[in-house]
């Protein structure tokens, strides 16, 4: 391939940007006579991500002079800086000979991995060398994160991983929204002139397509789903407004499936955050289109998608049978294993809320996080039945909070003043119960726990809306 308007000797070759921010940039590599002479980014008109001024500069990276582009051995003292150059196969053999004595005379935990840089990639990763190293018998790795252990410990003890983050709907909160590398086929405006408004500019028809698969929404007060479709088989339409409250639950929306958006007549149907619906609807529909079909695998237990939900339904039926209802709180304090996915779905049917405790905890947080809400029940795993034990004296229960009990492995017998959730549940009726159809997408299905801003955890709901996109 050449470069058009230049000498046929130059030649284009498509690669990516190295450096470990997570882009992986398209660059485009000018090579002449075997050397690179420039950088450019992908610079056609289709929206997609582009190489920042970093990227574009990487070939004064590729041929740095203090560059190591041969293994190097040190011939001096620590320090002095002076090394030797040695071929691949000498550094190769001298490394596996050093693992292996160091494995005979010490063991593998004495062998730490440090993978990490800004140039992570395929080869010389914490992942591939990881994975060399347990083959090898083991390894130990170092613990935490330097650069951004603060929120790497706090994300884990309070939610058990990194991935997290506010909210969408908090957006309405916010009195400036910057956004990058935004899909350039929509362009939005807020004005000033009464109630805040979103315009999107639709460039063609195929982009409002692409957008109403996107955003799979029609609020009531825009514009109706018959009327949307027909100005698509008109190919009329250039654009259109909506509010901004409704922009942001359109985005809460994105993952909803199209098959239950879409009728028969391709109309789009309304969703709003106070239409009813539970992400127990999704669950339902699931069983009926894929009933025998695998939906969950643990260890050596298998559900299908009918045999999920029946359970669910069995404990939510039971849960209505308690007179439980609608927006009533239960503390569930389980490891993640398939009856943890059970209770919630079977709350999520009849309105309850699960107060998902972090499992991390113990003593005073643990205390604080129990004490939170006010609870109508708890559901307590086999694992986690001691940690509750040791505090179960300070959270002052009564008698009408209902103690459940969920098996694990199945050696301890049913704690006196439990009850066994999962025995007085299998008996109970296997339909969907009809008051989930008294759940709105903006109720919420669960807490999970942030850190706060005291010290000790704080309650933040996850609504029905935020789930229907996840499953």
């Amino acid at each position: 391939m050449t470069e058009q308007g230049t000498n046929d000797d130059i030649k284009i070759i498509n690669t990516g940007c190295c450096h470990d921010c997570g882009g992986r940039c398209v660059l485009r590599a000018h090579v002449k006579d075997g050397k690179i002479i420039r950088f450019e980014t992908d610079n056609s008109e289709e929206p997609q991500i582009r190489a920042c001024m970093r990227g574009r500069a990487y070939r004064q990276r590729v041929y740095h002079p203090d560059r190591l582009k041969y293994p190097l051995r040190r011939v001096g003292e620590r320090g002095e800086g002076r090394f030797e150059q040695i071929t691949w196969d000498e550094a190769l053999d001298e490394v596996a000979s050093k693992l292996l004595e160091i494995k005979e005379k010490y063991g593998n935990p004495s062998i730490l991995l440090m993978a990490g840089g800004g140039n992570q990639g395929m080869i010389h990763g914490v992942v591939p060398v990881g994975l060399m190293l347990n083959q090898f018998g083991g390894y130990t790795r170092f613990w935490g994160a330097p650069s951004y252990e603060g929120a790497l410990f706090s994300s884990m003890a309070t939610y058990g991983t990194i991935t997290t983050g506010s909210a969408r709907e908090d957006l309405l909160n916010s009195k400036f929204i910057e956004e990058y590398k935004r899909d350039n086929e929509i362009y939005y405006k807020i004005t000033n002139e009464g109630e805040d408004e979103l315009m999107i500019r639709i460039k063609n028809v195929s982009a409002l397509k692409r957008l109403v698969h996107r955003l799979v929404v029609t609020f009531d007060g825009l514009l109706g789903g018959s009327v949307i479709n027909e100005k698509i088989q008109s190919k009329s339409i250039s654009g259109y407004t909506l509010s901004y409250k409704d922009y942001v639950f359109a985005l809460l929306s994105i993952n909803w499936r199209l098959n239950r958006m879409f009728n028969a007549g391709n109309e789009v149907k309304s969703l709003t955050p106070d239409k009813n619906m539970s992400f127990g609807n999704t669950l339902d529909y699931n069983a009926e289109k894929y009933a025998d079909r695998p939906a969950l695998l643990y260890e050596d237990i298998k559900y299908t998608h009918k045999e999920l939900n029946e359970w669910m339904n069995r404990y939510a039926n039971y849960f209505l049978s308690l007179g439980l209802k609608k927006g009533d709180v239960i503390n569930v304090l389980l490891e993640n294993r398939p009856e943890l996915l059970i209770v919630i779905g079977a709350m999520a049917k009849i309105g309850t809320i699960a107060s998902l405790i972090n499992t991390r905890q113990r003593s005073s947080s643990l205390i604080h996080s129990l004490r939170l809400n006010k609870i109508k029940a708890y559901v307590i795993g086999e694992e986690l039945y001691h940690a509750f034990e040791n505090v179960k004296a300070d959270l002052g229960l009564t008698s009408k909070e209902r103690l459940y009990f969920l098996k694990d492995k199945g050696n301890m017998v049913i704690p006196e003043g439990f009850i066994d959730l999962k025995e007085e549940a299998k008996d109970q009726d296997i339909s969907t119960p009809t008051v989930i159809n008294e759940i709105r997408g903006i109720d919420p299905y669960a807490y999970i726990f942030t850190s706060g801003t005291t010290g000790l955890p704080k309650a933040a709901p996850m609504r029905h809306i935020h789930m229907m996109g996840a499953i």
